[in-house]
């Protein structure tokens, strides 16, 4: 078996570099950032933080900025250059491809990738990654990933294009695809990779985390931008990510975590056909009891299975946790369970 061929960084070149340093958050990438202040603040204690994917510093200055003491690590000797001699006084270390060697295990309270994983292809590769940062955290700690939705490489936006790259449509998982930055004079494509949200579940599952929150943050019309696709189609995703080996309860749900209200566009439920929503205290599956009502706000890793199949999802009115739940719908293979897919379930459906 050939060993796959380093990383190669799009970003690594002066010109390129230098065009990104120029950045801060217009247009699309307001949107990236935006909600990240609301979810980090309900998500994480402790102010430790690791930039990983650093770039020139951007979302490192950003955390500084939130009163964080971050560290910036990129791959690219250019763009920690540039992070330098943007802030003097900020810390940004080069390093090789996941070596974190350097880095104190069990230390960072939050540990933020903004855009890395777009660029990181082969998906044992991106779960070695995830790993080492996982190892990174202390107990209450947070993987806060904010990264390309499918859809980027498919719809017209204020700070990209895709017109001229129609074979991005038949793009399938792991796959080139490229885009056009509008808010940069460096107008060559970047060339990021296409990864699905079940291929980010899997990549967690396989990287001993537990997502306890997704959001897709969609544009306003209040907001100072002449939005085209912003306002109906989600361009990023942030995913919060936990240690699955912290996890307490026989369902490993988190008996520490914190939950951004509902309403403030963060989080998943489960919500009957009835639309009752439910509170899944007591597993019918698994008997497990007394789970936090939390449950019903995160999705599950697949790391952890119970004997259970899809007659588990014949009875609408049983109380399921999410990793029962997960599980039984993983290991349907008849009509009418496999069309669900990840996203749904006879009886329930997951509130986005």
């Amino acid at each position: 078996m050939h060993e796959a061929p380093p990383v190669s960084n799009t970003y690594d070149d002066a010109r390129r570099a230098r065009a990104y340093a120029s950045l801060e958050f217009p247009g699309t990438y307001y949107l990236a950032y935006r909600d990240l202040p609301a979810l980090i603040a309900a998500q994480v204690t402790g102010r430790v933080a690791l930039d990983f994917g650093c770039g020139t510093g951007r979302s490192t200055r950003f955390l500084k900025k939130l009163g964080f003491a971050a560290i910036g690590l990129d791959i690219s000797a250019s763009m920690i250059e540039l992070a330098k001699e943007a802030d003097p006084a900020g810390s940004y270390v080069l390093v090789e491809e996941g070596d974190f060697s350097g880095l104190e295990p069990a230390r960072c309270d939050l540990i933020l990738s903004a855009f890395a994983f777009d660029n990181i292809p082969d998906t044992a590769r991106r779960a070695r990654l995830l790993r080492g940062l996982r190892r990174l955290l202390n107990r209450d700690g947070r993987i806060v990933l904010l990264d390309s939705t499918p859809e980027i490489y498919l719809q017209e936006w204020v700070s990209f294009t895709t017109r001229e790259f129609p074979e991005n449509r038949t793009a399938a998982s792991g796959e080139a695809v490229r885009i056009v930055m509008k808010d940069v004079a460096d107008r060559r494509p970047i060339v990021d990779f296409m990864w699905t949200h079940e291929d980010y579940l899997r990549l967690f599952a396989a990287s001993g985390l537990d997502l306890i929150a997704c959001h897709r943050p969609l544009g306003r019309e209040d907001e100072p931008y002449r939005w085209e696709s912003e306002l109906t189609i989600a361009p990023w995703v942030i995913y919060v990510l936990g240690d699955s080996r912290l996890a307490s309860g026989p369902c490993g749900a988190h008996a520490h975590e914190k939950l951004i209200p509902r309403g403030q566009g963060s989080g998943l439920g489960l919500q009957s056909r009835f639309g009752k929503r439910v509170e899944l205290r007591d597993c019918s599956a698994c008997d497990a009891k007394d789970l936090s009502p939390a449950a019903t706000e995160r999705q599950p890793s697949f790391e952890r299975g119970y004997p259970l199949g899809a007659e588990a999802l014949n009875h609408y009115d049983r109380q399921l946790c999410w990793q029962c739940m997960r599980h039984a719908h993983e290991s349907a293979q008849t009509e009418p369970f496999a069309k669900h897919k990840l996203t749904s379930y006879p009886g329930y459906s997951l509130i986005q």
